[in-house]
């Protein structure tokens, strides 16, 4: 039970130190590409 609880808070750690960066740079990279798309259209 222990194990499984202190697993459980390390995967959470984890998951949440490298999915950040990924999730900020995956936003900024997909504002960029939208923003070009926006961009193309108006002029």
């Amino acid at each position: 039970m222990y194990r499984g609880a202190q697993s459980a808070v390390f995967r959470d750690l984890f998951l949440k130190e490298h999915l950040q960066p990924v999730n900020e740079w995956y936003r900024s990279a997909f504002r960029v590409a939208f923003e070009a798309k926006i961009g193309s259209k108006i002029e």
